[in-house]
């Protein structure tokens, strides 16, 4: 084997490698955030989820409801519900789905609905006042 062609192995083997890391970094790193984000969900005695903002360092804002923790939990129950019919997780499901229609966070302007947060929310240096929207969370909520 020439030097040349040893080289372009050692090249691709490297390539591979470190790709594989990285994706091996990227899927540790998405796991942890979504284990964070589960372990900050806070259900109340209806089976909806709050979400504790002050696990992600927004002390401020604490507690809230969250139509992207509801919807993605209204989403879990379906599924549950599917495989196996239960009449506990289907009350929940409904419970979840009925947050979503009735929160107050669901405001009508006469030609759409959209889900607004009442807090600041800062993003770096960055604040948004409230009320704004998060393009994420109203589109999920359609799912349910």
């Amino acid at each position: 084997m020439s030097i040349f062609t040893f080289s372009i192995l050692l090249t691709l083997l490297l390539t591979l490698l470190t790709s594989e890391t990285t994706q091996a970094a990227v899927d540790s790193a998405l796991k942890q955030e979504v284990d964070r984000f589960n372990q900050s969900l806070v259900y109340d005695d209806m089976g909806v989820p709050y979400y504790n903002y002050s696990s992600s360092g927004h002390y401020s804002i604490g507690l809230q409801g969250n139509p992207h923790a509801v919807s993605q939990n209204a989403l879990l129950l379906y599924k549950k519900l599917s495989d196996a019919p239960n009449e506990t997780v289907k009350t929940y499901f409904i419970n979840n789905v009925n947050w979503l229609v009735n929160t107050k966070m669901l405001k009508n302007n006469g030609s759409f609905s959209s889900y607004e947060f009442s807090f600041p929310w800062q993003i770096g240096n960055n604040t948004i006042q409230p009320p704004w929207r998060s393009g994420m969370a109203n589109a999920e909520a359609l799912s349910p």
